[in-house]
């Protein structure tokens, strides 16, 4: 599935922003977490 797949590449690619203290990115990071959860990816 390549939402799945965009999701968790966007996910990895945004911890190096979440390290750094970017509300926007870990909020980004959570909806993806959300998404993967609603389709019982996680």
């Amino acid at each position: 599935m390549r939402a799945v797949t965009a999701v968790r590449g966007m996910r990895r690619d945004l911890g190096r922003f979440r390290t750094r203290g970017l509300r926007c990115a870990a909020e980004l990071g959570e909806r993806g977490v959300d998404f993967l959860a609603a389709h019982q990816l996680v």
